[in-house]
């Protein structure tokens, strides 16, 4: 894992490049490191709240989820049902766990979410996964990467929309990836078709 103050330098770069430092770039996340030798550079991050499964839970649970993606206006296109073809996605979700009820929730504050593999899931939950379309919009499995471990630091929960930071090792067909950045994603409540596995957007 990096430094604390390696982190805090991929804090300062994501502040520049959302504008909180003057700059004219509206981009709303940054992504440092690659997935299987690509690397991401965002054009869009949007989250909300949605179900899906997590901590280890059979059936989905209501979680909090980020997409970060090369493509601009993302949220437009899933408000149209569509999806743009050769994409990547960076999703992270998150959830708070009640252990004594296992009753699992969306973030409601900031906090930090640890990385969730196998065993007991910890109160604050995280799992980020990596993917990469075809020009059918199809997700190619050899590029995929799934979270072993690290955190997502959120500074901001709101009803859906969130902002923070992610320090995650990823792992791959053949390697384990590390990557680090942050997000200040636009709320998007129609995302949840893009993290289904069974899609029903138009591909474009």
């Amino acid at each position: 894992m990096k430094a604390r103050s390696a982190l805090r330098l991929f804090e300062i770069s994501f502040c520049i490049a959302c504008s909180c430092g003057g700059s004219a770039n509206n981009v709303a996340a940054t992504v440092v490191g690659t997935f299987n030798g690509r690397s991401l550079q965002a054009g869009d991050a949007i989250s909300a709240n949605v179900m899906a499964p997590l901590g280890g839970q059979q059936t989905s649970v209501n979680t909090g989820a980020v997409v970060i993606t090369n493509n601009a206006g993302l949220c437009g296109l899933a408000n149209s049902n569509k999806e743009p073809k050769n994409s990547q996605y960076l999703l992270l979700l998150l959830g708070d766990i009640n252990l004594a009820t296992g009753q699992v929730t969306a973030p409601t504050a900031p906090g930090t979410y640890s990385v969730f593999t196998s065993g007991m899931p910890p109160p604050k939950v995280a799992l980020v996964s990596y993917s990469l379309t075809d020009a059918t919009c199809q997700p190619i499995a050899s590029a995929a990467e799934e979270s072993i471990s690290g955190t997502v630091t959120l500074t901001t929960a709101n009803n859906g929309t969130y902002a923070g930071t992610f320090d995650v090792n990823m792992q791959g067909a053949a390697q384990v990836d590390h990557v680090a950045g942050g997000f200040n994603a636009v709320n998007c409540p129609a995302l949840a078709p893009l993290i289904g596995t069974m899609r029903t957007t138009t591909c474009i």
